[in-house]
């Protein structure tokens, strides 16, 4: 498996029962191993109703990426309070959320084109 330029994957990994949601689990279980994620780009956005905001999950799903041997972006970010800032379109209402998941998107493609 080779990874083209500018390929990647962002995960929006929600928390259920603190711990990251079990079709997550099945579906990353069933791609082929190792390859399915060896060497590959992923960055991490975790989203709660919590205060943290999903960071439990993240560092799960963290551990099982870097166990598939992906290549994590380090820069993680959380959306806590998710009910309460995401209006009913979807759309996310809070300005330094949209500012970090901004700043965390460009340093991933900054991160992508270096590997």
């Amino acid at each position: 498996y080779q990874v083209l330029a500018g390929d990647g994957l962002v995960m929006v990994v929600p928390e259920y029962n603190g711990g990251f949601p079990g079709i997550l689990k099945v579906w990353i279980d069933y791609l082929p191993f190792p390859e399915s994620f060896k060497f590959y780009p992923i960055c991490l956005i975790g989203e709660a109703d919590g205060k943290f905001g999903a960071l439990r999950p993240i560092e799960q799903v963290q551990n099982l990426l870097i166990y598939r041997k992906a290549h994590v972006y380090p820069e993680r970010v959380f959306i806590p309070g998710v009910n309460d800032v995401v209006d009913e379109s979807g759309d996310i209402d809070e300005q330094a959320k949209i500012d970090r998941i901004k700043k965390q998107a460009e340093g991933f493609i900054r991160f992508i084109s270096s590997i």
